[in-house]
């Protein structure tokens, strides 16, 4: 499943000087405070001023990046997503979008172009995006691609409050720091990040931090994820709502499928020149850590802070019902050929289609949406 180091692109000498420095900024902070944990490291890797892997310059996406998103296989993957935007707005009577964490743009460029076409575009789009390369590429691509809509969007740090609209999130959580752990004896270790000889290694500490079920038989090394970071950030969505609704798309799985005992490895994998491997103390602010999410925890959190669950499904049959086979059939026959390698990507299990799950989150009961006609909720 992992690539290793030895068969990834060599990256360029520039990608080198820039991972270099990002290292010796974390190696101050391991020699003046000590081992770090594992998702302190991940959020410099990831985050860190202007050398982290979402705030640097280097490309990310599409096929000369990292790795490709549903927006960047097919424009259908957006239109769906705009169907229920619209199923949603009208059920909650709210005319504005946030979407937190727009990438390339390609999303909202298609999402805004679908809206146009059918009369029924935002009052405002609202993007959230600390990463300002990344905000920059953004404003180039819909100011040459909507001028008459520009003005209509806007770029926040952080988001507003009192926001009465739907927030769009597309492979958000998983980019959101986690710690690592591992059954080890009858304890619990966590994965911390040391530096030895210059050298930063791993470190592994005996915690309390968490705990596995106890009615299940894990297995010695059995590792896993936990992300801290999910329930505070769904805890700012509540707070910035005053009325609307919240779509997540992400990958990852109820707890029960996570935590399964018979599961052989963590989540957690990094993803460089369109390969994955299981090393991220290499190639530091080069490549894209990710961690499948626990919709369990969401849903929880969403529900200790007063949001209601509105549907949970698979993106394969979100994406069926939201409309993804009628735009197809309105595609002309060039396109539909084109299109019918984008969709299987996008729906079968083998691909996307299972992996990627979606979340529905409301301020108010809602009921009946589209794109949850195939409800899973009862796995959470």
């Amino acid at each position: 499943m992992k690539s290793t180091l030895t068969t990834l692109p060599k990256p360029s000498p520039e990608a080198i000087a820039l991972s270099n420095a990002l290292t010796q900024e974390i190696h101050s902070v391991i020699k003046k405070s000590g081992p770090i944990p594992f998702s302190q490291f991940m959020q410099m890797a990831l985050y860190h001023g202007q050398l982290g892997y979402y705030q640097n310059d280097l490309k990310k996406f599409g096929e000369s990046g990292d790795f490709v998103t549903a927006p960047e296989i097919s424009p259908l993957f957006s239109h769906c997503l705009a169907n229920q935007y619209l199923e949603l707005a009208e059920k909650l009577q709210v005319n504005q979008i946030i979407e937190f964490g727009a990438g390339s743009g390609r999303m909202a460029l298609d999402i805004l172009h679908y809206l146009k076409q059918i009369n029924q575009l935002p009052e405002q789009y609202l993007i959230i995006e600390t990463s300002p390369s990344l905000q920059e590429r953004q404003k180039q691509l819909l100011q040459s691609q909507l001028p008459e809509y520009f003005s209509h969007i806007q770029w926040l740090s952080a988001l507003p409050e009192q926001f009465e609209g739907i927030i769009l999130g597309n492979e958000v959580m998983d980019a959101m720091p986690v710690d690592l752990y591992q059954k080890h004896q009858d304890n619990i270790v966590k994965a911390y990040v040391d530096a030895v000889d210059g050298e930063l290694t791993w470190l592994w500490q005996t915690t309390e931090d968490v705990a596995l079920p106890k009615d299940e038989d894990y297995q010695e090394g059995y590792a896993f994820e936990y992300n801290a970071y999910l329930s505070p950030w769904v805890a700012s969505l509540s707070d910035c709502l005053k009325k609307g609704g919240i779509l997540l798309v992400d990958y990852g799985y109820p707890k029960s499928e996570l935590l399964h005992p018979q599961r052989t490895e963590r989540t957690f994998t990094c993803h460089y020149r369109h390969h994955t491997h299981d090393d991220p103390l290499s190639y530091i602010g080069l490549q894209d850590l990710t961690a499948h999410v626990d919709f369990t925890d969401l849903v929880e959190a969403a529900e200790a802070n007063n949001l209601v669950l509105a549907g949970y499904t698979t993106q394969a049959q979100f994406l069926m019902g939201a409309g993804l086979l009628e735009f197809a059939a309105s595609l002309n026959t060039v396109e539909q050929l084109n299109a019918a390698q984008q969709i299987k990507t996008l729906t079968l299990p083998s691909e996307m289609g299972e992996r990627f799950q979606v979340m529905a989150l409301c301020t108010e009961e809602v009921s009946n949406l589209r794109g949850f006609v195939f409800d899973l909720s009862h796995r959470l």
